[in-house]
């Protein structure tokens, strides 16, 4: 038998493997920051118009910062006391992600992700991760540390943290824990085996995770944990800095989509997506891009928290 028609007979027409309508993420760390007192107290948007990039969020010493003075006689009159007050400041750059597209690749998209809809949301997750990374990153830099460095996390050491805080009457939020995954696996494990499982995660944890979804895995002691490996490293690699913190610790800017021309900008939450077309060389250019800037805010409400990577 001869001049069957077969699939491979027709090699010009058929292709050796057909693409799936659908498609799966490479592995990252996805988690972004919950919308957490502890992070939104020391917000303050960059508004249109200002004439500096540098964002300043004033502290004063009120409300029961300077006590009473006794005075023995009668008529007496107090002495001035000065208010005492500082300023914490975030200074707001661009931040940017660039994709160029080429035409063949955005004719063959089967998976429809190389379109306004598909860059839009890239951009946008582009933002939050780096908003993550920046907060995590400061985690390390907090006068006050606790952990040894390369053993693991363990309770005692979670709870000095906490203690360290109070006793520095950072008491201004909720506390919030931002550690790595192997610091929670640390702190797990040990929950699991040396508390003899009689210390256990709160009971409100489910509910935290609904109501802030993102990095947030649940509560411990009273602390809000947030799991993210975007936590940076310490002592040339060899441990993970996570820290603990309360509201004033982190401070932080962004600003608004500036729209000039709607027909090839548009506003993803305060993320500005944009189009540009080289038609030379036959491609689309997307450009997501947001104003952002964090810094380290009262070195007082944050808690260092070194341990083994």
């Amino acid at each position: 038998m001869a001049d069957e028609v077969t699939f491979s007979s027709l090699s010009d027409s058929r292709t050796a493997e057909v693409l799936s309508g659908m498609w799966l993420q490479l592995r990252a760390d996805r988690s972004a920051l919950p919308a957490h007192p502890a992070i939104l107290l020391g917000y303050e948007k960059l508004v249109k118009g200002s004439p500096s990039n540098v964002v300043s969020i004033s502290a004063l010493g009120l409300n029961g910062y300077n006590k009473m003075s006794p005075y023995a006689t009668e008529v007496s009159a107090p002495s001035n006391t000065v208010i005492t007050d500082s300023k914490y400041q975030a200074t707001v750059v661009r931040q940017a992600l660039k994709r160029e597209v080429g035409w063949l690749a955005r004719y063959t998209d089967a998976q429809g992700v190389l379109n306004l809809q598909g860059m839009a949301a890239d951009g946008f997750g582009a933002y939050q991760m780096r908003l993550a990374e920046l907060v995590a990153g400061l985690m390390g830099g907090f006068s006050s540390v606790v952990g040894t460095s390369g053993n693991d996390l363990t309770v005692a050491q979670f709870l000095a943290a906490k203690i360290t805080l109070q006793i520095a009457n950072a008491n201004a939020t909720r506390p919030l824990c931002i550690l790595h995954s192997r610091q929670v696996g640390d702190l797990q494990l040990e929950l699991a085996t040396a508390s003899g499982g009689t210390l256990q995660w709160s009971e409100q944890a489910a509910r935290l995770v609904d109501s802030m979804s993102s990095g947030l895995i649940g509560a411990f002691a009273g602390v809000d944990v947030v799991q993210s490996n975007q936590v940076a490293t310490a002592n040339g690699g060899a441990d993970r800095a996570g820290g603990m913190f309360v509201g004033g610790a982190i401070v932080w800017s962004d600003s608004d989509p500036d729209i000039e021309d709607p027909n090839v900008q548009f506003p993803v939450g305060n993320v500005m997506v944009e189009r540009q077309r080289d038609a030379a060389n036959g491609t689309t250019i997307w450009v997501s891009s947001a104003g952002l800037g964090v810094a380290e805010g009262d070195d007082g409400c944050g808690v260092s928290i070194i341990t083994d990577a």
